[in-house]
């Protein structure tokens, strides 16, 4: 039995015992200044549509929407074992659903929540935007190591239908993170979810567009 196994293992028995920690252990360090974010995903999307803004501005006004066309990516070792589910209101909306993440022949059930926000702030871009993903909510072996996922996005217009839509995601680190093999099981079911999001963020636009003669180029990279 390999030492990662082993550490899995031990972890694994720790973690059990905790499962039952609820959101509010957690809170105190939701404003925790100190906390550090990885960067993880740099994207772009090209628009060239009517009304780009138009689009833009109804899709950011509707989370929900967004996640409700957001397909999970699952790797070779990692299978849902209860669906997607999306609830609450058009603008702040919670996502739902259970990963099961294999190590060797040892498994463990991740829950995932998300409470998603959309805001509009300072910076660079014609139009700027953060979308925040409090996961405080889901099982302590993934707060304990990252609780918060956030998508900043930047639009530069080049002409009314024409422009480019910035949007890099980021990660930032719990309350008890420690480098080893768990953070790293964690940080790749979290980390596979940045492309899909990205990609449902140009679904909805080519939604919201509400016409046939729309390009929409998607194009984006992981960083290590």
């Amino acid at each position: 039995m390999s030492v990662n196994v082993k550490r899995w293992i031990v972890a694994l028995s720790i973690i059990g015992g905790a499962q039952a920690s609820s959101a509010s252990d957690y809170s105190y360090f939701s404003f925790w200044p100190f906390q550090t974010w990885d960067p993880v995903s740099q994207g772009t999307v090209e628009i060239d549509m009517p009304n780009a803004e138009e689009a833009l501005l109804r899709t950011v006004g509707d989370v929900r929407g967004v996640l409700e066309l957001f397909e999970p990516a699952v790797t070779g070792d990692v299978r849902i074992v209860e669906p997607k589910r999306v609830t609450g209101s058009k603008e702040n909306p919670r996502m739902t659903m259970s990963v099961e993440k294999c190590v060797g022949i040892f498994c463990q059930t991740i829950d995932l929540v998300a409470d998603v926000t959309v805001k509009a702030v300072t910076g660079s871009c014609k139009f700027n935007w953060e979308m925040d993903l409090d996961i405080v909510r889901s099982s302590s072996m993934v707060v304990d190591q990252y609780d918060r996922l956030q998508i900043d996005a930047c639009y530069t217009a080049r002409t009314d239908r024409q422009g480019t839509l910035t949007l890099n995601g980021k990660i930032r680190r719990g309350p008890r993170y420690s480098k080893g093999t768990i953070q790293k099981a964690i940080l790749d079911v979290l980390k596979a979810q940045f492309p899909p999001m990205s990609e449902a963020f140009r679904k909805s636009l080519r939604k919201n567009a509400g016409q046939p003669n729309v390009r929409l180029i998607l194009r984006q990279r992981m960083l290590k």
